[in-house]
């Protein structure tokens, strides 16, 4: 369907620009693959709180596959 997209959300085990805690992030899935979306952006010091907006938002966890970023946790759908 036009203008429709894939989300997914990638969470981060204290990357980089934020070393004191878990990150969430939202990417738009389209045909020209992976776009950021930075107007969703969930910090958290404790995982299970980023567990937990996930199963909120009624979304599955996909593990890491072994070729991503090790800072990668999951990637929910």
């Amino acid at each position: 369907m036009r203008g429709q997209h894939l989300e997914m959300y990638t969470v981060y085990d204290h990357p980089k620009d934020y070393p004191e805690a878990f990150v969430v992030r939202r990417f738009r899935i389209t045909k020209d693959g992976p776009l950021p979306d930075d107007r969703f952006l969930f910090i958290s010091i404790d995982l299970d709180t980023c567990r937990e907006l996930m199963m909120m938002m009624q979304l599955t966890r996909v593990m890491r596959d072994a070729d991503d970023d090790p800072v990668i946790l999951e990637t929910w759908l």
